[in-house]
């Protein structure tokens, strides 16, 4: 049997080659009836689109590259499907790429991206490299870094890491904590959450100690409940603020092993409002996920469209405090 081609679908539809085109390509612009009846004859007649071609034709492919080091994380991976699914409706592909952290640069990601003729490389910056920074400014133009801002002459899409931790270290400061164990890590490209949980200290005129920072090591996931429970049991902390959802869910766990109750004898503040976090009630410094990926998605087709502004843009999410039942309240009376 032939292949199926674009006239035999547009010839069983009753409609045009161009209509076939914009339902494949832009099923936005074609009437929701006339959309869903291309769409059924396409996957009657099994007619599989040639990208190939229509990049050719077009000079666009129509798919979008995300180069990913964590899909393990929740975070990562529930903001990646939603914005695969808000793309599909819009006629767009997304093409996942895994990369190494610990082996790989960002030059990695990119080509790995690149190769496959996509029309936006999204990754999120692991370890800087010298050939990204030296882009030329078009090839820079269609690329997106996420979460981490490595490259200034490259948009950035962010989220205010600093304000987060200033949130969550005053809201433990007003509760009467100030022995506050900040868990963070150690990474080549830093957040620099610890300035906002400085900031806060500052800013409530409460001495800081700055052995209260604790500083993992990354790739080194065997040491961990090791060095949060050391802290733990030599620094006594009041309260615990944990930057990561992974931490987070690290120091439940060697809380829970020292016997210990969140709240009652130890308050806890984690990141990125995981279920587990809503499950136990640890109050969490959260985002607002649907806005995230409503700007993301429309920075992305703006910016394959060519209707984004020309210069470079860095967009910084402020992140907010999701109040549960896992901090207590320590005032003197």
């Amino acid at each position: 049997m032939a292949d199926i081609n674009i006239k035999d679908v547009a010839a069983r539809a009753c409609v045009s080659t161009m209509t076939v085109t914009r339902t494949i390509n832009n099923p936005e612009l074609v009437k929701k009836s006339t959309r869903e009846k291309v769409q059924a004859v396409i996957r009657e007649l099994g007619y599989v689109p040639d990208r190939t071609a229509m990049a050719l034709r077009s000079g666009k492919s129509k798919t979008i590259g995300i180069a990913l080091f964590d899909i393990e994380n929740p975070f990562i991976s529930k903001l990646v499907m939603r914005m695969e699914r808000r793309l599909k409706k819009r006629g767009y592909t997304v093409l996942l790429s895994f990369v190494n952290e610990e082996d790989s640069d960002d030059y990695d990601s990119y080509t790995s991206l690149k190769s496959f003729n996509v029309d936006l490389c999204i990754f999120i910056p692991t370890q800087r490299s010298q050939m990204v920074a030296d882009l030329s400014p078009e090839a820079a133009s269609k690329c997106l870094q996420l979460f981490r801002m490595g490259y200034s002459g490259m948009d950035a899409f962010v989220v205010d890491d600093i304000y987060g931790a200033y949130l969550g270290t005053k809201h433990l400061l007003e509760n009467g904590h100030e022995r506050i164990l900040l868990v963070d890590f150690q990474q080549r490209m830093p957040m620099y959450r610890d300035r906002g949980y400085y900031q806060a200290f500052q800013e409530m005129g409460v001495p800081y100690n700055e052995d209260m920072v604790l500083k993992l090591a990354e790739f080194n996931d065997g040491m961990y409940a090791e060095r949060i429970q050391s802290a733990i049991l030599e620094k006594h902390p009041t309260a615990i603020l944990a930057v990561t959802q992974q931490l987070c869910e690290m120091c439940i766990t060697v809380v829970n092993n020292l016997g210990l109750r969140i709240c009652d004898d130890i308050s806890l503040i984690g990141y990125d409002d995981t279920v587990l976090a809503q499950h136990l009630g640890i109050t969490t410094v959260a985002h607002p996920f649907d806005e995230m990926i409503e700007k993301m998605v429309q920075w992305t087709i703006d910016k394959i469209n060519g209707t984004s502004p020309a210069e470079i843009s860095h967009i910084k999410i402020k992140p907010f405090l999701q109040m549960r039942n896992s901090v207590k309240n320590i005032k003197k009376s």
